[in-house]
C-alpha cells in the first residue's frame, strides 16, 4: 500500500496531459460496489497527492462518486446531505428525487449565473456516479451527466482512465459469459476483489494514476468504506479462485501471484 503524501511525477510530463482518474460501480445481485483509485495531479505543479477521497458516503442509504472538479463533486455530495435526508420507497422515486436536485443545482450555478458569466458558462458540471439501497430493499445506479440521470445495469467507469478500466471488464466479463453469468450477477463479496483487480490494472497502466485502491458498499446494511483489512481479505480470495487453472503448470504460488497484480 502506498503511503499518503505528494511526490514528484516524471518532469517529462506535459500541463496538457489529462492526469488519470478511475471511478468504477457495479450493480450487484445484492448492493452496489464503488471503487476508485485515490490519487489527484497538479499538471502545472506536476505533482500527485496521495490518499485524495473521490467516493463519499452521504448517508447510511447512499454513496457518490465523481470525476472531474472535486470541488463540483463535493459541492454536488453538500446539497445531497441536505436535501436528501431520507431513503426513498423505491428505484422510481430515487431517481425522480435526484434528477430534481441535479436541475436545482444545473439551475443555481450554470442557468442562474449566466448574466455574470456569459451564456457559454457552465461551471457546475459533473460526472458523477450515485449508488443507493431503497425501502423497498431494491438497489439502484445511477450516471448523472449533462444535468440528466441515468440507471445503470451494467459496471459503468467514469473518469479519464474509464477505457483501460473497461477493457479489463470486458475480458474479465467474457469469461463469465462463456460459462453463463456476469459480472453484475455476482454477491457484492465476490465484486469487491474483483473492483480492487480492475483499479490496479488501470493504475499499472499510468504512473499518474495510483494511491490505495478505495472501496465502498451499498448493501442491505446501509453503505460502508470498507478498511484496507477488508479488501486485502476480499482480493485474497478473488486471487486464489483466479489462479487455480494455472496450477497444473507447475509455477510457484509467487509466480502466480505476479499475474494478477496488486495494489502499492
Amino acid at each position: 500500500m502506498t503511503t499518503q503524501g505528494i511526490e514528484d511525477i516524471d518532469p517529462a510530463i506535459s500541463d496538457e496531459i489529462e492526469p488519470l482518474t478511475t471511478i468504477l460501480a457495479i450493480k450487484c445481485s445484492d448492493g452496489i460496489v464503488m471503487a476508485s483509485d485515490s490519487q489527484s495531479t497538479l499538471r502545472v505543479e506536476k505533482t500527485k497527492t496521495l490518499g485524495v477521497t473521490k467516493v463519499f458516503e452521504v448517508n447510511n442509504f447512499m454513496c457518490v462518486g465523481g470525476a472531474g472538479d472535486a470541488d463540483n463533486v463535493k459541492l454536488f455530495v453538500e446539497h445531497l446531505t441536505q436535501q436528501f435526508p431520507n431513503i426513498s420507497s423505491s428505484e422510481i422515486e430515487f431517481q425522480d428525487n435526484i434528477q430534481k436536485i441535479f436541475w436545482r443545482a444545473h439551475k443555481k450555478y450554470n442557468l442562474d449565473s449566466r448574466e455574470f458569466l456569459g451564456n457559454d458558462a457552465c461551471p457546475f458540471n459533473p460526472t458523477l456516479l450515485v449508488g443507493a439501497k431503497n425501502e423497498d430493499k431494491s438497489f439502484g445506479l445511477y450516471l448523472l451527466k449533462n444535468t440528466m440521470v441515468y440507471p445503470q445495469h451494467e459496471p459503468v467507469v467514469i473518469g479519464s482512465g474509464g477505457n483501460l478500466a473497461r477493457l479489463v471488464i470486458k475480458i474479465l466479463n467474457r469469461g463469465m459469459v462463456v460459462a453463463g453469468g456476469s459480472l453484475h450477477e455476482l454477491p457484492v463479496e465476490e465484486v469487491i476483489g474483483i473492483s480492487c483487480y480492475i483499479i490496479n490494472e488501470v493504475k499499472e497502466s499510468d504512473s499518474q494514476s495510483g494511491g490505495e485502491t478505495k472501496v465502498v458498499v451499498v448493501d442491505s446494511n446501509g453503505v460502508m468504506t470498507l478498511s484496507r483489512e477488508k479488501l486485502q481479505e476480499n482480493f485474497d480470495r478473488f486471487l486464489g479462485i483466479m489462479t487455480m487453472g494455472f496450477a497444473p503448470l507447475g509455477l510457484s504460488e509467487d509466480d502466480i501471484k505476479k499475474i494478477w497484480l496488486h495494489g502499492k
